[in-house]
């Protein structure tokens, strides 16, 4: 034992001190110099034992970060640009899963794939590819060939469109779309005219690290000569600073019902896609949810360290709810919209007109209009006699979803994903906060099944169950064990209380602190140790509801919240009347309600 320590403390120096030297690279290695070359500038990296691994496969992430790496390390990036460019992009990376930490390369990847995007190495749609899903996808040699002579072009300006003759045997199999980048990076001494000892370029196989080493050295080697006019670097002593409120206005352009995002027009005609997943929808401060969101609104959008937290609307649209009963096919070319009829409760007919690209969701994905069937439950938001958005439910339909507030004995509004709301006539004996999974037959419910309440619990990771919908299992305390799904979009935060962790990243035995909500867990923390962050705030109670146990609030900002008692909170309905004016503790379930731990009466 003291022998291996000894050795990794060896190890440590010979690293830290930069020394060429690669344990599992030996001098004969045909790489070797190419691979020192890298790591000595830290383009590339070595593990904690020295180990290079060059066999090892890489990754898209992996091609963009050594390149972003290669460029920085000259100087050739200005950080305070960087920073805003990430900024722009972080919404859309953290929406597709791609990891804001990568192994062996730290917070490089936002940076980098934001560089590679502004730099047109990359485009949008070549994005969807680096990650599927959740697992980084493998990079090919054309690929990185590809990539590597757009980022150098960058700087050398060269037209490419010009007679291009290469001599690989496998000619054929490259892209003609591809085949100018080659012949640049075989003009720079990049890549080799000749290929490998076959004579082939091999444009589909897989990129090892000792290629990506060999590749990436001659880039840096190419690019040299522009680091004597390096742009302006900001010194900063930590990573890029991205503003903590960012403020973006303009015009609704598409809505995207599946995964929650929006695009939005600015004035200057620029298109900016933003995940919404975790923000508020808001019309006059009140809140609409998801379902307000409609193409050619006019929205602002506030960006809070780089998450979307509130999308303010110009309007709403009146609505109708009821049962479809037909839909007509297109009339003709002109006249290019469907006729609905629509049963409302009451049994009077109404008519809508739906166009191809009006909103269409049914069971809550996006779907078209000719996919609605009679008996389908509706709700229609609409202008005259123009449908802007459907929200159906078919003949099966079965969610998850919060209870929000309790209208009367035999009506409650639930709380869906993403905010979307929805108000069901059912028994009595719900509360505000319980979750439950709701089936309904043809938009009518069939059954309630209270399944839990939105809490909070720390305890040591007991199991991790990775699957279609991964589950946890947490052990607490006197071996009393919790198992609970993993709700769509949940969020991982490290030690530092940032949102770069995935569930391959946790490990048994690990403490953490866990948020039930709609869908199972929404939030897993692994750096705070305690059960509830307290949060406190001055509420005045204007209704005491003793059967439910809740209380109606107004805050100092004027709008009206549900309280509920947090469980084992010892707080008791019969302590407060209406007027009191109160310090409540604990935590805000939703946007709506506040869970109490602890209430102080400040005033009568």
């Amino acid at each position: 034992m003291r022998k291996t320590g000894i050795a990794i403390f060896i190890m440590a120096i010979i690293l830290i001190s930069g020394a060429s030297f690669s344990a599992d690279v030996p001098d004969s290695h045909w790489a070797k110099s190419h691979i020192d070359s890298v790591t000595q500038k830290n383009i590339m990296t070595r593990d904690a034992f020295g180990n290079f691994e060059p066999n090892r496969l890489t990754t898209k992430i992996e091609a963009l970060v050594v390149i972003y790496r290669s460029i920085k390390s000259g100087g050739l990036i200005a950080e305070d640009e960087l920073a805003v460019l990430v900024s722009d992009y972080q919404s859309r990376f953290v929406s597709m899963g791609i990891p804001r930490v990568y192994s062996g390369y730290g917070e490089d990847v936002y940076p980098a794939i934001a560089y590679a995007l502004e730099k047109n190495i990359i485009s949008i749609e070549e994005l969807d590819q680096v990650i599927i899903g959740n697992q980084p996808t493998v990079l090919e040699k054309l690929e990185f060939a590809v990539y590597l002579a757009k980022a150098l072009n960058n700087y050398e300006n060269e037209n490419l469109n010009k007679i291009v003759i290469l001599q690989y045997k496998d000619d054929d199999l490259i892209d003609p779309a591809s085949r100018k980048y080659l012949m640049f990076l075989i003009e720079e001494g990049i890549l080799s005219s000749q290929g490998d000892s076959s004579g082939n370029f091999n444009p589909e196989s897989e990129v090892s690290r000792m290629i990506m080493a060999t590749m990436i050295d001659g880039f840096h080697d190419a690019i040299e000569p522009y680091m004597t006019n390096r742009p302006a670097v900001v010194e900063i002593d930590s990573k890029p600073i991205i503003e903590s409120v960012k403020i973006v206005s303009g015009t609704i352009q598409k809505v995207n019902d599946n995964d929650k995002t929006i695009i939005l027009m600015e004035s200057t005609g620029k298109l900016t896609t933003f995940d919404i997943k975790a923000a508020s929808i808001t019309h006059l401060g009140l809140d609409v949810g998801f379902g307000g969101l409609i193409q050619n609104l006019n929205a602002e959008v506030t960006i809070t360290n780089g998450t979307v937290t509130e999308v303010k609307l110009d309007r709403v649209y009146e609505s109708i709810e009821g049962k479809m009963v037909s839909i007509s096919d297109i009339f003709s070319e002109k006249l290019n919209f469907r006729s609905m009829k629509v049963v409302l409760p009451s049994g009077i007919y109404d008519f809508k007109r739906v166009y191809e690209d009006t909103l269409v969701t049914i069971n809550g994905i996006s779907a078209k209009p000719s996919d609605l069937r009679p008996e389908y439950k509706l709700s229609v938001q609409f202008d005259g006699y123009d449908a802007k958005r459907v929200t159906a439910y078919s003949e099966f339909y079965e969610f998850n979803a919060m209870v929000e507030e309790i209208t009367s004995e035999s009506r409650i509004r639930l709380r869906m994903e993403y905010g979307v709301t929805f108000g069901i006539d059912f028994e009595a004996g719900f509360s505000v906060g319980d979750i439950v999974k709701v089936t309904m037959l043809y938009g009518d419910v069939a059954t309630v099944e209270n399944i839990g309440k939105a809490h909070i619990f720390t305890g040591n990771i007991f199991g991790i169950n990775i699957k279609a919908r991964p589950e946890l299992t947490v052990r607490l305390y006197d071996d009393i064990y919790e198992t609970n799904p993993l709700a769509r979009g949940v969020v991982i935060l490290d030690e530092t209380g940032n949102d770069t962790l995935d569930i391959y990243d946790l490990r048994l035995e690990q403490e953490v602190t866990v948020s039930t909500g709609i869908g199972g867990i929404v939030k897993i923390d692994t750096g705070r140790r305690i059960v509830v962050e307290e949060t406190g705030s001055l509420f005045t109670v204007t209704q005491v509801f003793e059967s439910s146990n809740i209380l109606i609030v107004t805050g100092k900002d004027g709008r009206t919240r549900t309280l509920v008692f947090a469980l084992g909170s010892g707080l008791s309905i019969l302590d407060y009347d209406a007027g009191d004016v109160i310090y409540a503790e604990g935590q805000a379930l939703t946007d709506q309600i506040f869970e109490a731990t602890k209430i102080t009466i400040t005033e009568q």
